[in-house]
């Protein structure tokens, strides 16, 4: 039970995360939080098929063993969220415990980042980000330790697999683990540092310029891993039609995988929204562990850059691509990729914390009974200051208007949608719970995908007719049309 008695930071800080998480999650799916995509993840694991594009096979794989739970599917699902960001939280904890040997500094950290707004929004509902958040915290600890670059890159290869964003994290492959030699004692006045640990992390040692040979194996491991999960895993994982497509050939295949149905909104934020853009950027990011944290945050960047170099540049610039992505990705809840940027903001708090608490102890004598103190007081703040906003206990709006829709629906209806909320919730109650499996969901906007018009006409022998309206009163079936929520 050694391991057990050395993690026990780690285990407590990722068990009082999944115990928020648990008192604050809602009993099924939901429309807040940017939650709407639940409805149709949750029916493509239950069903077997495809989700919307790039299809996150490594999300579907595990969402499978989740689903395994007596329970309803979106509510695995929740709990699926919840176990994956209080393991990113341990991740976390155990990573800036290695940077800079202060434990309650790394509790505190990883616990602000458990109570971020975007991190805990997204731990307890049917979403990939929790996942994702895991993958990145996973390799931001392999990072931090004596780890080829090959195995790095597998592992990138696989966390793709939850979200393709975490592509960004790719730098911290070449992150480069090197003893620095003891340093000479200076007969000067000794400059305040904070507790380091005698676990050492990469130093600057990044090679410049990057020699072919040195990064063709890791490029071969990263295939491989990408490769596995998004072939292998994905081709097993379809075994229903899927409304977003099919993957039976190379082109459709890698249509499917490339999101080519959402290209259009790469890179596409207009120039003169940009600094508008920039400027919601920064405050979003001020509010995860307040504007006091943040500060820290920044000094502990600072510290960190002078004690781990490689480690700072190489996380550093993960953190960028990502704030960049969000600032020109053109959708309303682009900002949501934000979290996967903050397991580093939380490495750089820890650092922070330690250099802070340090500081303070050498210009007055603290207790560390206090010290304990200081450190919780960031975590118990963002708890006191967003439960409210976050807190879905009571939630069920979204299944209460699924039920009632397919309840009011006449024998073998068509319900018309043209809003992803509604036809997302109607799909899971209909296809995953099996409510009213003679109503056919068509939704409009949809409707001019080939892929979700063939696979409707095929079923139900619709008539292949561009405008959906049309189509539905061809069908001599009762016609619905659902107003937006």
């Amino acid at each position: 039970m050694g391991w057990l008695r050395a993690a026990r930071v780690e285990l407590a800080s990722a068990l009082i995360a999944f115990c928020v998480y648990l008192a604050t999650m809602p009993p099924s799916l939901t429309w807040s939080r940017f939650g709407i995509d639940g409805g149709d993840l949750a029916r493509a694991i239950a069903r077997g098929a495809l989700p919307h594009p790039p299809g996150f096979p490594a999300y579907l794989l595990i969402g499978n063993l989740f689903l395994r739970l007596p329970l309803e599917p979106a509510f695995s699902l929740n709990l699926m969220s919840a176990f994956f960001t209080a393991s990113a939280v341990a991740l976390i904890v155990a990573t800036a415990r290695r940077m800079n040997g202060a434990r309650f500094a790394a509790m505190s950290a990883g616990l602000a980042l458990a109570f971020a707004p975007l991190v805990w929004a997204h731990a307890i509902i049917v979403e990939v980000y929790a996942l994702a958040l895991f993958g990145a915290a996973f390799l931001l600890w392999l990072a931090a330790r004596d780890v080829s670059p090959t195995v790095r890159a597998f592992a990138l290869g696989i966390a793709t697999g939850a979200h393709p964003v975490l592509i960004f994290y790719a730098p911290i492959i070449w992150t480069r683990r090197a003893s620095e030699p003891p340093r000479k004692r200076s007969t000067s006045t000794p400059s305040v540092q904070p507790p380091t640990s005698n676990l050492q992390l990469p130093t600057s040692n990044l090679q410049s310029p990057i020699s072919i040979l040195s990064i063709s194996n890791p490029l071969i491991s990263f295939s491989l891993g990408w490769f596995f999960i998004y072939g292998f895993i994905l081709l097993a994982l379809n075994r229903a039609s899927s409304p977003w497509g099919e993957i039976s050939s190379l082109e459709r295949w890698w249509s499917f995988v490339s999101a080519e149905l959402y290209r259009g909104y790469l890179f596409a934020t207009p120039l003169a929204d940009l600094p508008a853009r920039a400027i919601a950027l920064i405050e979003t990011l001020l509010v995860q562990f307040t504007p006091l944290g943040a500060l820290i945050a920044i000094f502990g960047c600072a510290q960190t850059w002078r004690a781990h170099r490689a480690f700072a540049f190489a996380s550093l610039i993960p953190f960028l691509l990502i704030a960049i992505f969000a600032i020109t990705y053109n959708t309303f809840d682009s900002f949501v990729y934000l979290a996967l940027a903050l397991p580093i903001l939380a490495l750089y708090l820890a650092s922070g914390l330690s250099l802070l608490t340090s500081h303070v102890s050498r210009i007055t004598h603290v207790s560390r009974a206090l010290r304990i103190t200081l450190y919780v007081l960031l975590p118990l703040f963002q708890l006191a200051l967003f439960w409210n906003a976050i807190n879905l206990r009571d939630d069920d709006a979204a299944m209460q208007w699924a039920r009632q829709t397919l309840r009011d629906a006449p024998p073998r209806a068509i319900l018309l949608t043209n809003d992803d909320a509604q036809t997302f919730a109607l799909w899971y109650a209909r296809d995953a719970l099996g409510e009213r499996a003679d109503v056919i969901v068509l939704d409009r906007d949809l409707w001019l995908v080939a892929s979700y018009r063939k696979m409707l006409t095929d079923q139900f022998a619709l008539a292949d007719d561009l405008d959906a309206a049309t189509v539905a009163q061809k069908s001599k079936r009762p016609v619905i049309v659902v107003e937006k929520r």
